[in-house]
This record gives C-alpha cells, structure tokens and sequence, in this order.
C-alpha cells in the first residue's frame, strides 16, 4: 500500500507466505490506514497481522475478530511495526487467537515504532483493548513479542500460553516477550493470566527487560512459568538502571521447578527512588533464589522503597526471602520492610534475606513475618 485508507473490511479467509494481513500486506511509510475490521482468519509464515503484515505508517481504529497462524512476527493487529510507525486505538476481540512460533504478540509480534492508545485529553475515543489468546514459543507479549520502540498506555487482558511445552521456550510477558535496550514501556498494566509453564524468564509485565520502564501500573494477573519468574519481569538486566520506578504485583507467581520474584525473579540493574510493591503469592521450586521483591538480586539499591505486604506469602525450598532469596551483591539495599506476610522453605530461609553475600549490607530494613 503506496496511499491512504479511510475504511477497510475484510470477512474473506487470507493465506500467504511473507507479509501477509487480512487488510494490507505491506504499508509503506507514513502512509495512513483509518477504520479498518479483520473479521476472519489470516495464516502466513512472516510477517503476520490481523490488520497489516509489514507496517511503516501509521494505523488508527483498527479490530481484529480473526485467527492469525504464522511462524515469526505474528500480531493480532501488525506482524512487525516499523520504526516510525504508530498503532493507536486498536481492539482485539476476544474471538482472537495469535499462534505462532517467535515473536508474537497480540498487537505486534515486533514493535520497533510506537503503540499508544493515543492522547486521553484530546481524542475522543481512547483504546488500546487486548483480549483472546496468544500462543507462541520464544518471545511472547501480550502486546508485542519484542520491543525495541515505545508501548504507552497499555492494558493487557489477553492470556498468554505455550506452544509446546516439550520444546525450549522463553521470555513471556503479559505486555511484552523482551523489552531491548532502546524499548520504553510507559503506565503498563497486565490483568491477565501468563500461562507459561515450561517457559524460563516470564513476566507479568516483560519477560526480558533490557530497556526503559516508567510508571508502571503493574500486574494483578497471575504468572506461572518454570525458572525465573517475576509478577512484572523475569528478568531485569544491568543496562538500565531503573530511577523513579513504582511497580506492583498483587497476582500469584508460580515457578514449577526455578526460582521466583514477585517483582523480578532476577534483577541485575542498579535501582534509584523507587518503590517496588508485592502484595501476591509468590512460589519457587528450587534453590536459584525466591523472594517476595527479587528471587536473585546483584544490583545496588538506593533511595528506593522495598516492600512485602500482608498477602505477599513467600514459599520456596532453598534460598527463600520475605524480600530477597539470594543477594549476591556487595552493595546496600536501603529502606525495605516485610510486614504480615509468611515466608517459609527448607534451608536459607529469612524474614528479609534467605542468602547474603557476606560483604552485603542492609540498612533501614525491618521485617514483621510469620
């Protein structure tokens, strides 16, 4: 598509190999595609979307009803949006179902642009709605597989699932797979279920964050996976560190055989005025580290707030902490409290910290746990 688009509806089944979408293939940059309906199936190999396979431009009022089967970058509204481009005001339906193997996601398998649902002040109408299921393997999002552009303002309530559980599977979150370095996740909030058992590194929110999280709503939905499962990332690494964050988990998160977090399962990043709250179930299986905030953490944290509440019940084997199942740091956390909550396990097990570096040091830190 080399123009503009107003209104768009497709009810005929699609079926292709490369770039293939139940409205446009391919739409090239900054071209507009407005008011458009996917209301059937759409199977491809690459490059698979409800709406458009290959997005440079930019989408506004877009629904999809359909099934969307393909292999790599698998969106219910895009297979891969390009940088530059936007999706605004987009709604799967719950008749949804996203199948794929990598990279899919239940707006975008890829995002390299921005999916917003758009300025609350002055539109109208303001939707980002997500729900039906998405079924992947390896890098699975509730709103894209991979992000590596801007995803603001969204709401996920579509269930993520694994594919074959038998196989490698990873990086599963309730927004998005894996969040890259140059990726932003804005005001994010997860209310579904991330059914990723067999999955290592699962988030209520990422499963993979190497990039930028502000403001983050958080996740109230409940998190399974096998190793290294968080109720907002699985995996926080060291390329960011994170400042002025507030994020929460209030589901169940549930590691069959690893460790858990109920915020990260493992943070590696150095965190800066921020407050970090689990008031959910959190559950291990083995001795990688289980903690009501961090499951293993190894990065510095400073004028931050860490906080279990009463319904945040840490249950673990080995390694099992109110705040933190292992600390493998050298640095300080400062200002973190467990109060009301219940932590239990077989060895290593501590109101605030199940296993501490010996040169690691709390300051400020007080626990109230059963």
């Amino acid at each position: 598509n080399n123009g503009n688009m107003y209104s768009g509806y497709n009810e005929s089944i699609v079926s292709g190999a490369d770039n293939v979408g139940g409205i446009i293939g391919t739409n090239a940059a900054d071209k507009k595609v407005e008011n458009v309906v996917n209301a059937t199936g759409v199977e491809g190999t690459n490059n698979v979307g409800g709406l458009i396979g290959d997005n440079h431009g930019n989408v506004t009022n877009g629904r999809n009803n359909g099934t969307i089967t393909g292999v790599k970058y698998v969106g219910g509204m895009v297979g891969s949006n390009g940088k530059n481009s936007t999706l605004t005001n987009l709604v799967n339906d719950s008749s949804a179902a996203i199948t794929g193997e990598q990279y899919v996601g239940g707006i975008a398998g890829s995002n390299a642009g921005t999916i917003t649902t758009g300025n609350k002040e002055t539109d109208e109408t303001v939707n980002l709605i997500n729900r039906g299921t998405i079924t992947g393997q390896q890098y699975v999002g509730g709103v894209a597989g991979s992000n590596s552009g801007t995803i603001t303002n969204a709401n996920n309530d579509v269930e993520l699932n694994v594919k074959d559980s038998t196989a490698d599977a990873e990086f599963f979150g309730g927004i998005a797979g894996e969040n890259t370095k140059g990726g932003i996740i804005k005001n994010a909030t997860n209310t579904a279920d991330v059914n990723a058992d067999g999955a290592t590194y699962v988030g209520g929110i990422v499963g993979k964050n190497d990039g930028t999280l502000e403001n983050m709503a958080g996740n109230s939905g409940n998190v399974t996976g096998e190793n290294y499962v968080g109720g907002v990332a699985g995996l926080n690494t060291n390329n960011k560190p994170l400042n002025g964050v507030e994020a929460s988990n209030s589901g169940t998160v549930f590691a069959t055989a690893g460790g858990a977090g109920g915020i990260f399962a493992v943070n590696n990043a150095n965190i800066t005025n921020s407050k970090l709250t689990n008031n959910g179930t959190v559950i291990g299986n083995s001795g990688n580290g289980t903690g009501g905030i961090f499951g293993v953490n190894t990065g510095n944290i400073s004028t931050s707030s860490l906080i279990n509440e009463v319904d945040g019940q840490v249950i673990g084997t080995n390694n099992v902490g109110g705040l933190i199942g292992v600390y493998a740091t050298r640095d300080k956390v400062r200002n973190c409290y467990v109060t009301g909550s219940s932590v239990s396990g077989a060895s290593n097990v501590g109101g605030l910290i199940g296993n501490q570096n010996v040169l690691g040091t709390t300051v400020n830190c007080y626990t109230k746990t059963n």
